[in-house]
C-alpha cells in the first residue's frame, strides 16, 4: 500500500494499493481509493513503484491470504488464513458460481451456499455495491479484498 506524498496538490492524501493474486497469476492490480484499478501484467508493479515522487510505500507490512481451492460441483470455495508477516488475523472464506459473471443473477443463490457453509451467526456480506448488471472481474475481487484488510486492520490486536 502507498499514501501520496504530503504537499502534493495532484494528489492529496491519496492511497494505492498494489496487489497480485495466484488465480491471475501474470497480473498485477493497482487500486486507487477513488475505486479506479488499473490491471496489467507483473511490471505494472515495477512501474507503480517508480511513482515514489507522488506515492511512498505506506507500511512495510503486508497481507497475505493462503488456503486450500475446493470445486464443489459449479462453485470454487476458497478458504483462507489472512496473515501479516507471521501473524495469523483471521479467516477469509471466497465462494464463486462459475457459471455466472454477473452478481445480481446469483447473488442470493451465493448466499445460500455460504450460509450452508458457515455458522449462523456470522454475519454475510452485502451485495458489492458497484455491480449492477455488469460482469464480475478479478479487478472486483481485488477491490473486496481491500475493504477487508481494511476491516482487519481495525480491529483490536
Amino acid at each position: 500500500t502507498f499514501q501520496a506524498q504530503p504537499g502534493l496538490v495532484t494528489a492529496p492524501n491519496r492511497v494505492l494499493h498494489s496487489m497480485r493474486s495466484s488465480e491471475c497469476p501474470s497480473s498485477s492490480f493497482s487500486l486507487l481509493d477513488t475505486g479506479l484499478c488499473l490491471t496489467g501484467d507483473k511490471q505494472l508493479e515495477s512501474f507503480v513503484q517508480q511513482l515514489d515522487s507522488f506515492y511512498h510505500r505506506k507500511s512495510a507490512s503486508s497481507f497475505d491470504v493462503k488456503g486450500p481451492r475446493y470445486r464443489l460441483g459449479d462453485f470454487t470455495i476458497k478458504p483462507g488464513i489472512v496473515c501479516v508477516g507471521p501473524n495469523s488475523l483471521g479467516a477469509i472464506l471466497e465462494v464463486e458460481y462459475v457459471p455466472c459473471n454477473v452478481v445480481t443473477q446469483c447473488w442470493s443463490l451465493l448466499q445460500q451456499v455460504v450460509r450452508r457453509l458457515v455458522d449462523a451467526q456470522v454475519q454475510l456480506p452485502n451485495m458489492p455495491s458497484q455491480q449492477n448488471e455488469q460482469a464480475y472481474t478479478a479487478a472486483d475481487t481485488m477491490a473486496q479484498y481491500i475493504k477487508i484488510f481494511a476491516d482487519i486492520r481495525k480491529l483490536p490486536r
